[in-house]
């Protein structure tokens, strides 16, 4: 019975939003885990307890969702809960009565040859073909709660394994990136940390692997900040457990007499301290006066800190999985269109171009014609076409392209237009993305939608003797798998001028002739007055061209700009970046790189009028309506069509109606769109990204992860914490701007002193790449981040005594700064401003370097000095030259000058007064001889250079020279 009414509840809302949204909201999945907990087979309980118990090696339910022969075994108690468990798993993916729907299998209306074709095409991405798509969130939540419910009364073991065993399932139902952001959406991780918190905390629970991997994958896509700020509060390390509101009172008063609770309640507010027990935190003194915080409070060190595998997860979830931004990694907000399970999917723009209403209808109605307009957002007419042209700009990125036999092809956007006269509906703009020979294909021929076929097979001969089509090839320049920014821009000109010019990524691909968009429906032909039109518009594919094919692909920010741009406008477009939310009227442009070392901002620019901005789409800003709220909140018309294009009444009040608000549509100018609809029910969704990176600004940001430095006690421990700090620095810019803020390179320098033991090579390199003097895969000829080199790298307390030698390592890079890279004299400006000669030469005056240490310092001295450019680093370099002299008449003569005299060399000093070794002498002479090359032509090494000698002369003067002839030396 109760498979029965879980498979109806399915049937009934199997491609009905209405119901599937009314069961969401008012009837709720979680009434119905309460309700599944009736029958009585599952406990009470709410959370999942700590588990003493292991699993059994029977594991009786590893293939619950296929037989269920192998439960003999297992009481029937176990039993009848594995059954509803398996009820919920095929509501969640609607597959009671027929295969889910998978997320990159072939759909089975092709013959089998063609799905071996797609099987072959997509080798990479059918390594998870059989990943079931979810179309229930709600039930994968309810089960959820239903597995801390399994009640471990009779069979220990066989519970455990029936949790093990579902949380196995929940977590190859999310491998699939959709899945992830659609759970992510419905709030699972938080569901995670409030019903499995134990398990989470404790490594040692059988179910910490699973659930922690689940966790894991969906902050890989999206993860709120109280969500984080529990998770890393897990198990409370540093007493980090939330306060009593109560107890803050008591603490911040610090006076009884304040308190009007008498000592027995105040008991039992501190007992009520979550997380420490019975406890006393605050204690008394003698004289009743005030509160101290106890001891207890203060910890052990056992459990005081955020644990290792805690650390290496934040790792894993803030290191960019995502390479499809040419190396940037925070991927916009997007609407995804799928054609796989629905062949169809589209965001519908209603009234592109808002007009007056027509005299005749308002006399007839019996009103006064105000100048209003009857639809869109603000007043004023907009007209359509623009006069003198338009740019058309757009994010998008092609997951998977369809297959050569369907051909489905990319729809970026198609212009309707419908004149009130008469009913015909004629599209006078198409721009499509064809992936069977990856063209863009540009279109203003008028042509009825209903006749409408996208018919690419026609010689290229035909759209070239055509001025209405243009064929723009872009074969290397679009690739699966990334975004892309495509900019189309449209200018009219007299007589046969007209032109349409492709941008992709910034880069002009070809400028053609193109007829521009007819001024009114007809054509050019037609010879009436202009006659008033409707104009609508889609991106993507309508349902009347619905057609199932594997094309997956996704729309970024998106722009409709009524003016023509020049090419300057749109490489700034593009480097704005696809995270770029706006209208384009307040942008910061950057110099472009010129001698100076910094790129500097200059003041915000507007790079369009804004009256030209006719709309700008973004998955940021999106509400879920009904055509009934935007009767009310906008206006009539729009929602009547909105309504026909989803085949609802216009009055509905219940099918939830998704809609994209217009980003401009609080700008000056003429009517606006008011957006555009999600047209579509499996086939198209929105999804806004907020990675770890990004949302640990909310919780403390790059301090936070300074704490994890400064509480690592190993070397992984450290590692693991330095490494989390460099990716959220690198992928989030506003990390990077605090932690020079707040000074984040000398407090992680300090931590790094502290914690000297414990530095490696590995730990080296991600210093180099935290500063950007080393990125990943390749080295940057440029220092890129000043206040970390200098705080960070040329600290040499921190490098000299670490282990390993690492300093070495560290002057060996500054040598290839100075000599391998192509900005090689600009990083020895850099070097020399932040003082680094100085810095050299102190170092080189601690006795116990080794040869080799020396002979780096040396080297990297010698390419700072070329040329002597700074007189002021020329005369220290003098003065420490003459600090290696004696300094009295000391007889060097006697001194052993062989490799490891040590021995030898200690009684000399004792004679001399210790005011001489060997090793000083070969630090003198190897700085001698360094000032030798120094004096010769860098290119021609036996020429002597004139001006180096005049600057040394200048400076040091002859008698500098002649205190090195002396005869005891």
């Amino acid at each position: 019975l109760a498979h029965t009414v879980v498979c109806t509840l399915t049937a009934a809302m199997r491609y009905e939003p209405a119901n599937s949204h009314f069961f969401k909201t008012e009837i709720q999945y979680e009434k119905l885990a309460d309700a599944v907990r009736l029958l009585g087979c599952f406990s009470q309980a709410r959370q999942l307890g700590s588990v003493i118990s292991c699993p059994s090696n029977v594991q009786p339910f590893q293939r619950m969702l296929e037989d269920e022969s192998s439960l003999e075994s297992v009481c029937p108690t176990l039993k009848y809960c594995s059954k509803l468990f398996s009820s919920l798993y095929k509501m969640a993916t609607d597959s009671f009565d027929r295969p889910g729907y998978h997320t990159v299998s072939a759909p089975a209306v092709f013959p089998a040859k063609s799905v071996t074709e797609v099987k072959l095409q997509n080798a990479l991405t059918s390594l998870h073909s059989s990943d079931p798509v979810i179309i229930h969130p709600g039930a994968v939540l309810a089960t959820l709660d239903l597995v801390a419910s399994v009640s471990p009364n009779e069979q220990f073991e066989h519970a455990l394994d029936l949790q093990l065993a579902v949380a196995n399932i929940l977590q190859s139902l999310i491998h699939s990136e959709r899945n992830q952001q659609v759970m992510c959406e419905a709030g699972l991780h938080a569901r995670l940390l409030q019903r499995c918190s134990s398990a989470l905390s404790d490594e040692d629970h059988p179910l910490h692997p699973p659930l922690q991997r689940m966790f894991e994958r969906l902050a890989s896509q999206s993860l709120e900040p109280m969500v984080l700020r529990e998770f890393l509060r897990l198990g409370n390390p540093l007493n980090c457990g939330a306060w009593d509101k109560k107890l803050i009172s008591v603490y911040r008063v610090h006076k009884p007499s304040s308190l009007s609770c008498e000592s027995d309640m105040r008991g039992s507010m501190i007992m009520s301290l979550d997380g420490f027990g019975p406890d006393i935190v605050f204690s008394l003194n003698e004289d009743n006066t005030h509160y101290r915080i106890s001891k207890s409070l203060l910890k052990g060190a056992e459990g005081s800190t955020v644990p290792l595998t805690r650390v290496k997860c934040l790792v894993s979830m803030t290191t960019p999985h995502d390479i499809r931004l040419h190396g940037s990694s925070v991927t916009p907000a997007f609407v995804e269109f799928d054609t796989a399970l629905e062949g169809f999917g589209c965001l519908f723009l209603p009234s592109l171009a808002p007009h007056n209403a027509p005299n005749n209808a308002i006399n007839t109605a019996g009103g006064v014609n105000d100048g209003a307009v009857t639809s869109g957002l603000g007043t004023g007419e907009r007209f359509f076409p623009p006069p003198s042209g338009l740019t058309y700009s757009t994010w998008f990125c092609i997951e998977r392209l369809s297959t050569p036999q369907s051909n489905h092809p990319v729809r970026l956007l198609t212009l309707v237009r419908r004149s009130n006269s008469s009913d015909q509906h004629l599209i006078c703009l198409v721009i499509v993305f064809s992936g069977k020979d990856k063209s863009l294909l540009v279109s203003t021929k008028e042509e009825l939608l209903q006749n409408y076929v996208d018919d690419f097979n026609e010689e290229s001969s035909f759209y070239e003797i055509l001025p209405c089509c243009a064929r723009f090839r872009c074969n290397d320049l679009i690739n699966e798998g990334q975004w892309h920014h495509l900019v189309l821009v449209m200018s009219k000109g007299m007589l046969k001028n007209s032109t349409a010019t492709l941008y992709v990524d910034g880069q002009h691909v070809n400028t053609v002739k193109l007829h521009y968009i007819h001024s009114s429906p007809g054509g050019s032909g037609s010879t009436n007055l202009p006659v008033v039109s409707t104009v609508y518009g889609y991106i993507g594919t309508p349902p009347a061209q619905r057609q199932i094919s594997s094309l997956v692909w996704r729309l970024g920010p998106t722009h409709f700009l009524e003016e023509v741009l020049p090419a300057s406008s749109i490489n700034i477009i593009y480097e704005l970046g696809p995270n770029y939310v706006g209208s384009f009227q307040a942008v910061c442009v950057p110099y472009s790189k010129d001698s100076k070392s910094e790129m500097v901002i200059s003041s915000p620019i507007s790079l369009i009028p804004e009256e030209k901005v006719s709309f700008g789409l973004y998955a940021l800003s999106v509400s879920s309506l009904t055509v009934a709220r935007i009767r009310k909140n906008y206006n009539k018309v729009d929602s009547k069509t909105i309504a026909k294009q989803m085949a609802i009444s216009s009055h509905e009040n219940a099918t939830p109606v998704k809609l994209l608000h217009n980003a401009a549509g609080h700008l000056n100018g003429p009517a606006r769109t008011i957006g555009a609809a999600l047209i579509g029910y499996l086939g198209v969704r929105t999804s806004v990204p907020r990675p770890v990176a990004t949302t640990l600004q909310y919780i403390g940001g790059a301090a936070a992860i300074l704490g994890l430095v400064a509480m690592a006690s190993d070397v992984e421990g450290l590692y693991a914490a330095v490494k989390a700090l460099v990716c959220v620095v690198k992928s989030n810019s506003l990390a990077s701007k605090e932690m020079e803020r707040i000074k984040g390179y000398q407090l992680l320098a300090m931590l790094l002193k502290k914690k000297r033991t414990l530095l490696n090579s590995h730990i080296l390199h991600l210093t180099f790449s935290l500063v950007g003097t080393v990125d990943s895969g390749h080295e940057t000829s440029i220092i890129p981040n000043s206040n970390g080199f200098q705080d960070l790298l040329c600290d040499f307390e921190v490098w000299l005594n670490a282990p390993y030698e690492l300093h070495l390592s560290l002057f060996e890079h500054f040598t290839e700064l100075l000599t391998e890279s192509s900005e090689a004299s600009r990083n020895a400006k850099l070097m020399r401003e932040f003082q680094l000669i100085p810095k050299l030469l102190l170092t080189l005056r601690d006795s116990s370097l080794s040869q080799p240490t020396i002979a780096a310092i040396s080297n990297v001295l010698s390419l700072l000095l070329q040329g002597f450019p700074n007189s002021n680093d020329l005369l220290r370099f003098g003065q420490f030259l003459s600090s290696t002299l004696p300094t009295f008449a000391v007889c060097e003569r006697f001194i052993v000058m062989e490799a490891n005299s040590e021995e030898k060399e200690e009684g000399i000093d004792d004679d001399s007064g210790g005011l001489v070794s060997a090793n000083t002498i070969l630090l003198r002479n190897r700085l001698l001889d360094i000032l030798l090359k120094l004096l010769y032509n860098s290119k021609e090494k036996n020429c002597v250079n004139p001006q180096a000698c005049e600057e040394l002369v200048k400076i040091w003067g002859f008698d500098w020279l002649l205190m090195f002839m002396e005869e005891h030396l």
